[in-house]
């Protein structure tokens, strides 16, 4: 899963990056439990950053 964050304040907006795809994880995890009660959600990273001038 990938996440696209943009904002216009000075703030660091990785945390908003990484909980949209811990949200998408756990709502892809909640739907298949069912299924396999082993699924392991592992590897959340920030994969990239980049400053942008508006």
């Amino acid at each position: 899963m990938e996440s696209t964050v943009t904002c216009r304040a000075r703030t660091g907006i990785e945390m908003e990056g990484v909980t949209a795809v811990s949200v998408a994880a756990l709502t892809l995890y909640d739907m298949c439990k069912a299924v396999d009660k082993g699924m392991i959600i592992e590897s959340v990273t920030l994969k990239s950053k980049t400053k942008e001038e508006v």
